[in-house]
């Protein structure tokens, strides 16, 4: 399974979907092609590996297509599109669904149940350990990035295994 996301809360349903808590291997690259005031890159592209797929991440501020396609997960039989209002499958070779349903959006429900745990103490939907694991994909990919290497990490002892210079 191959998973192409676009935001780093696709990472929390990449990492979900493929049962993970953690990338073992991330490189990153982009660059500022149209911000060049930005420290940050308007085009990144990072691949992680998971031991048992990948996925790769984009995010281009520059593009006119950025929110038309969120994700993209890729079986062997058939693919998953999630897009900004719907949901489709499609087939192996084809560009017709065979599957469609709409995407509501959960943000106002989302919020809602974290101020709930926060009055109640109790757990959210998206515990603090799931958000820890996901936004250290992202701090590896930046690592990546800014040192221009493979960054190797050990997922349970949470350390660098190698970081070793791209070829």
């Amino acid at each position: 399974m191959s998973r192409y996301v676009t935001s780093t809360k696709q990472l929390d349903v990449a990492q979900w979907l493929l049962d993970v808590i953690g990338a073992k291997k991330v490189v990153a690259n982009g660059g500022n092609y149209f911000f060049d005031t930005w420290e940050t890159p308007d085009v990144v592209h990072l691949t992680a590996d998971y031991g048992k797929a990948c996925v790769t991440f984009s995010v281009e501020f520059v593009s006119n297509r950025m929110h038309e396609i969120e994700a993209v997960v890729h079986g062997s039989d058939a693919s998953l599109m999630v897009g900004a209002g719907e949901f489709q499958v499609l087939p192996r070779g084809s560009d017709e669904p065979i599957e469609t349903w709409k995407r509501h959006y959960e943000g106002p429900a989302h919020m809602m149940n974290f101020l709930d745990c926060v009055r109640t103490r109790k757990q959210p939907h998206s515990p603090v350990e799931v958000g820890h694991r996901v936004i250290t994909t992202a701090h590896l990919a930046n690592i990546s990035y800014r040192e221009k290497r493979v960054v190797e990490w050990d997922v349970e002892q949470e350390r660098f295994i190698c970081m070793r210079l791209e070829a």
